[in-house]
């Protein structure tokens, strides 16, 4: 009925595949010489009438005019359905015709054509066919009966193929939907769990991981550590260089934190300047040189903000380790307090407790 189009992907079946399917509509190759007969007998002498036929019933009926739009349209298919009637039978246990047969199934699914209508017209197509049959004759090794049983087998058969190309195409179009849903949460995950300006996470979603860590590092008597760490006069930034290049600022220090990690280490925007960073497996001494580091690291680092300026920044930190007697409050509180002391105390400095 429609024309093939070049961007159908094949749907190849392996020989097993094939060969069970051909069983099922007890097709053999002993249907071969039925099929040739078929041909030279009954399609190629009709073929005009028996396409003519065919698209009348179709445009008789209100359900398959809207895929039949105009005249120009209307002559293609047919010049494409004479070419179908030709192969029809033909070489009909070889993978290009079940690959041919898959791909019309595939383009009707593709323009919308509901199984139902195809059903409809592949039984109007034998119905057809099956009256050009004559009622005798004198090919050695055929009759009526014969011809008629093949004929109703190798339209049933090729019906089939093409209604697996819409379980196909269905299943290919669901796996679709269900990637994008799958990209579509992930990218709303990302939305609700990173930080749009730094690319860290979120306060909810570090204060989640937190209460997580805390509980694994208990069941498994691992070591935890928390570090809480404040820009030192970030609003002096804001108030003197403007708020891009406190921006700028912040992203850049986030960016430095995470180089800084590993990949079993989360860090969080918890306010503002203030950022949350949680080393997992680390005792106290080992978190005093990975703040260390990480506060040298900016302070020796002016972060550009334009072409020819440069800002020197600083940052404190306070970190502790978790203890036997700790709950999430106290855990928290204490590396708080030891930021509030390294502020007080100067700033650019790093105090663990």
């Amino acid at each position: 009925m429609m024309n093939k189009q070049t961007n159908i992907p094949p749907f190849n079946l392996s020989y097993d595949a094939r060969k069970s399917f051909l069983e099922l509509f007890e097709l053999s190759s002993g249907d071969k010489k039925l099929a040739d007969i078929l041909q030279r007998h009954v399609i190629q002498p009709n073929v005009d009438e028996i396409v003519d036929k065919f698209y009348d019933f179709m445009l008789s009926h209100d359900r398959f005019r809207p895929y039949l739009e105009d005249k120009v349209l209307i002559a293609r298919l047919k010049k494409s359905q004479r070419n179908y009637l030709y192969t029809l039978g033909v070489e009909f246990d070889t993978p290009n015709y079940f690959e041919e047969r898959i791909h019309v199934g595939t383009i009707h699914k593709q323009v919308g054509l509901p199984t139902t209508l195809y059903q409809s017209a592949y039984t109007k197509l034998l119905g057809i066919i099956i009256d050009k049959i004559p009622a005798s004759n004198e090919q050695p090794g055929a009759n009526r009966r014969e011809l008629e049983s093949f004929a109703r087998r190798i339209t049933a058969f090729d019906m089939s193929l093409a209604i697996h190309s819409y379980h196909v195409e269905h299943i290919q179009e669901m796996q679709v939907s269900l990637n994008t849903l799958r990209t579509e949460g992930a990218q709303l995950r990302d939305q609700v769990t990173t930080d749009e300006l730094t690319g860290v996470h979120t306060r909810n979603s570090i204060m989640e991981i937190f209460s997580r860590m805390l509980t694994q590092s208990r069941s498994q008597k691992t070591n935890l550590s928390l570090a809480m760490v404040d820009l030192d006069h970030f609003k002096q930034i804001n108030d003197t260089h403007g708020h891009l290049a406190g921006d700028k600022v912040l992203k850049e220090v986030g960016e430095k934190i995470q180089g800084l990690l590993r990949s079993e280490d989360f860090v969080g925007r918890y306010g503002g300047e203030e950022f949350m960073i949680i080393l997992n497996n680390t005792d106290l001494a080992g978190s005093n040189i990975v703040m260390e580091r990480l506060r040298s690291s900016v302070s020796d680092n002016p972060i550009e903000i334009d072409d020819d300026q440069h800002i020197q920044v600083t940052l404190s930190a306070g970190v502790t380790t978790l203890r036997e007697e700790d709950d999430e409050d106290s855990f928290f509180h204490r590396a708080d307090e030891a930021l509030y002391e390294a502020k007080n105390g100067g700033r650019n400095r790093v105090v663990s407790r």
